[in-house]
């Protein structure tokens, strides 16, 4: 109630009326200001900011009238105890006026250093102090100043790109304090590197590949085949003109000669170079064969060789190279009569016997066909008979009784008379030079002279004249002749003391010599020549009850092929046209041929169809012809 005392003394004091009496105190109460609040409450009814009911604020007067100046209101003052100028958030007052000490900023971060606030400038530091009070610190702070320089060393060599740096408080990583790297992304290219060939400044001295430790060898491919000279080398980082990077060549001046050529079989150049002449592989060789039971048969492992490797042979014929008891394969050769004897034209080569195949080829006559000749010009006896494979030739007696020579048509059958009458008496052989122009007669009773008995003549094939060879001196009774390869003829006889021989004549000259004499030849009639074999063959009707006899070139023995062959009559004689020779004659009987295989004694009888008494043979191509002296059919012929 102060407040009711102190306003009549005031108002005293200030020369104001008295109060009113009772009857003015009653009046209705005044509020000058207008702020509801009348004289009697409000502490300056003249200033409606002024009133009980306002709010106090910073302006010097008691705004809520509780007779206080600005003790409420006012702004937040932060604590500068650095006096940096920024305050302390954690430490504020709020007044009206700033408190001593006190700063309306409060973003300092350390408000007990003074160099720690947001203007300060950040530094590098030890303890990593945020100088900003940006929140970082050093080299997370990217304003953070007073750091070092470093530069990138990208190869990791140890030294950094001058054109690449960074400012830091520490080293970062990959980065380092030299900047004279001279190529960062190589790392054998700094200061002091070693160099080399690489086509990079190794030691940063700015030349490149100058003063190499180590530079690379090269080697003078003088022949161009791309192998160098061991010999002959340069060292530079860059292939000379002329150089390769190898010392593999073993002949420098043949570019024929070096590795990864063929070696080829020449017996002297090693082509490869592998320090081996024409070893086991190279081009040109032989396929040889491992012959592993050692049996001189070759099983299916073989190897390619200039020369023949030991153990191993030039043929894969072995039926079982684990058994040198089994050898090659046989040739076995089909006997379709079924009678142990085989035919050379159908063969099979396998290690076992085939059904139906034989092992020899000794049956020319396996598939003999036979046939005769039909003749208008008919002979009535067939003594010999000389063929070639065109050309067939006949001696013997005509339907008036005179000996006579033939040619026959082989196409047609049709005989030609080239020759009757005299000289001839009793014609006996005869045989066709080899170049087929000139036939050889020999006649066992033409008159000879100086006490011998018989002649030999020459006719051209084409007819003439008969011309004597002149043997009538040396040969007597001459029985058979034969053609050698040479062109001499083989002549069977007697000599003039009568001793039965073989003799050899020179048709050019008639001159003779007798080449074998005597035993075991009785009555040589029949003469062949084996051509391949070079071997005569003589039939004699009369040793060992019918034999024939085998001479070689020397004609120093005849060996005995085959004698006492029932029922035999070797008067006609012939050998197959090849290098397995058979022998054909007549039987006695007339009836049949008999083929003998060469030195295996083995024979073979073939019935010839109207065949009565066959003489003359001899063989043209694969066709035998046989002269039937008795027949109304003069000859035969057999295919085989």
């Amino acid at each position: 109630m102060r407040k009711f005392l102190l306003l009549p003394l005031l108002a005293v004091l200030a020369g104001c009326p008295p109060p009113k009496d009772k009857e003015s105190e009653t009046a209705e109460p005044v509020d000058a200001d207008g702020d509801g609040f009348t004289i009697d409450d409000d502490c300056d009814d003249n200033n409606a900011a002024v009133n009980p009911g306002a709010a106090e604020v910073c302006d010097s007067l008691d705004n809520n009238c509780d007779d206080a100046v600005d003790e409420a209101g006012g702004t937040a003052w932060y604590a500068d105890s650095d006096a940096d100028g920024f305050g302390n958030p954690a430490n504020a007052t709020t007044a009206c006026t700033a408190p001593a000490g006190s700063v309306a900023d409060n973003t300092d971060c350390d408000d007990d250093a003074a160099n720690v606030n947001p203007d300060a400038t950040e530094v590098c530091d030890a303890n990593g102090v945020d100088e900003d009070c940006n929140g970082q610190a050093n080299d997370d702070d990217p304003n953070a100043t007073g750091g070092g320089t470093y530069y990138a060393d990208t190869d990791g060599d140890g030294y950094g790109d001058a054109g690449n740096s960074t400012s830091a408080c520490t080293q970062p990583n990959g980065y380092v304090t030299e900047p004279v790297d001279c190529n960062d992304n190589d790392v054998l290219s700094y200061p002091g590197g070693v160099e080399i060939c690489d086509g990079n400044d190794n030691d940063c001295n700015g030349q490149i590949d100058d003063n190499v430790a180590e530079p690379t060898t090269w080697y003078q491919d003088f022949d161009g085949d791309g192998y160098g000279n061991s010999a002959e080398e340069l060292a530079s980082c860059d292939m000379p003109t002329g150089y390769v990077d190898n010392f593999l060549d073993c002949n420098d001046n043949n570019a024929l000669q070096s590795p990864g050529l063929p070696e080829i079989c020449d017996g002297s150049t090693d082509e490869n170079c592998n320090g081996s002449v024409d070893e086991a592989g190279a081009t040109g060789g032989t396929t040889y064969y491992q012959d592993a039971d050692n049996d001189g048969f070759g099983g299916t492992t073989t190897q390619d060789a200039c020369t023949q490797p030991g153990g191993y042979v030039t043929a894969n014929d072995d039926c079982d190279d684990s058994d040198n008891t089994v050898g090659a394969a046989s040739t076995w050769y089909i006997d379709g009569d079924n009678d142990g004897y085989g035919d050379s034209d159908t063969t099979q080569t396998s290690c076992t016997q085939p059904s139906g195949y034989v092992d020899n080829a000794d049956d020319p006559l396996e598939n003999a066909v036979d046939s005769s000749l039909s003749a208008t010009a008919d002979l009535d006896e067939v003594v010999d008979v000389a063929a070639s494979a065109t050309a067939l030739y006949a001696v013997g007696f005509n339907s008036s009784g005179e000996p006579a020579i033939v040619g026959v048509n082989l196409s047609t059958g049709t005989i030609t008379e080239l020759y009757a009458g005299d000289p001839l008496v009793q014609p006996s052989g005869l045989a066709l030079s080899a170049d087929g122009s000139t036939l050889y007669v020999t006649d066992v009773a033409a008159q000879g002279g100086s006490d011998t008995t018989g002649e030999m003549y020459s006719l051209v094939v084409n007819g003439g004249s008969l011309s004597t060879v002149g043997v009538s001196g040396t040969i007597d009774m001459p029985g058979d002749v034969a053609v050698l390869t040479s062109g001499l003829l083989l002549v069977t006889g007697f000599t003039d003391a009568g001793s039965p021989g073989l003799f050899r004549v020179d048709p050019a000259s008639g001159a003779a010599s007798l080449l074998y004499s005597g035993a075991p030849l009785k009555e040589p009639l029949a003469v062949a020549w084996d051509s391949y074999g070079s071997y005569a063959y003589v039939a004699d009707a009369r040793a060992e009850g019918g034999a024939i006899y085998q001479f070689d070139s020397t004609y120093t023995a005849a060996t005995l092929v085959t004698t006492g062959v029932q029922n035999a009559f070797p008067g006609g004689l012939a050998v197959s046209e090849n290098s397995n020779a058979t022998l054909f004659f007549p039987t006695l009987d007339s009836e049949v041929i008999l083929a003998l295989a060469t030195g295996t004694g083995t024979e073979e009888v073939l019935g010839v169809t109207g065949l009565i008494l066959g003489t003359g043979l001899d063989v043209g191509g694969e066709t035998l012809y046989i002269g039937d002296v008795a027949g109304s059919t003069d000859i035969y012929t057999l295919s085989y």
